[in-house]
């Protein structure tokens, strides 16, 4: 029990969120960002101290070797109580920081720019904005030209396409809004202005890297989100 108290410990010290203090923490170094807050950070330690506890549960478990003796057994039992017990306290704390952190940036404008390609097709954005409620950004997609939406073209006008850049123009990852159709199978006309969301308003998107936690650091330098065409979103890997 002496030595399970002790793994735990020194787990404790290394997870970020669970943090014993001191310059022992496992931590991203993500930077706080002008648009996103701290919420790079927040999502990226997460992940860290997360992948922390997994990987010393699967270190304790290869340990075994094995060897199923009952005090074997009862040890890694114990271990994997308390390690569960922290994942709880991880994600409690992990909740409270993410939902405090997108309040602040609730209904901020997201910077956008559009390809070349996009400005001569038939969709056009007005507006993005954060939506910290269900931690994503809304997007304001209208009709730049009048047009008729058939079943023959209807999937040209299902989605929208679009990268996350950084400071430096760089592509974080490539994102795609699903606008959904309406009208059934009869033909449609769509009036210059009108929404291109099939239930009418905004659509809406999300930041799957930072949401996921696998790329959440590189959201540190996000800058802007730049709309392309399907044609170009195809030719990004």
């Amino acid at each position: 029990m002496k030595n399970v108290k002790m793994i735990v410990a020194a787990l404790t010290c290394a997870v970020v969120l669970a943090g014993c203090g001191g310059g022992g923490a496992v931590k991203s170094g993500a930077k706080k960002n002008d648009i996103l807050g701290n919420l790079p950070a927040i999502y990226a330690d997460y992940e860290l101290a997360d992948e922390a506890i997994e990987a010393k549960l699967d270190e304790e478990r290869e340990k075994l070797e094995g060897d199923f003796s009952e005090s074997k057994i009862k040890k890694f039992m114990a271990l994997e109580q308390k390690m569960e017990q922290q994942e709880e306290e991880l994600e409690a704390k992990f909740d409270e920081e993410k939902k405090a952190e997108w309040a602040k940036i609730d209904g901020k404008d997201i910077p956008f720019t559009s390809s070349a390609a996009f400005e001569q097709s038939v969709m056009q954005v007005n507006s993005v904005k954060i939506d910290a409620e269900k931690s994503r950004f809304v997007l304001g997609v209208v009709a730049r030209t009048a047009f008729e939406k058939t079943l023959n073209n209807r999937s040209d006008y299902d989605y929208l396409y679009y990268k996350a850049l950084d400071k430096n123009g760089e592509m974080i990852e490539k994102l795609a809004s699903y606008l959904g159709s309406s009208g059934g199978y009869r033909p449609q006309a769509i009036a210059v202005g009108e929404s291109l969301h099939f239930e009418g308003g905004d659509a809406e998107g999300y930041f799957h890297g930072l949401l996921n936690g696998n790329i959440a650091e590189k959201y540190a330098d996000f800058a802007s989100l730049e709309f392309i065409t399907k044609e170009e979103y195809s030719e990004l890997e």
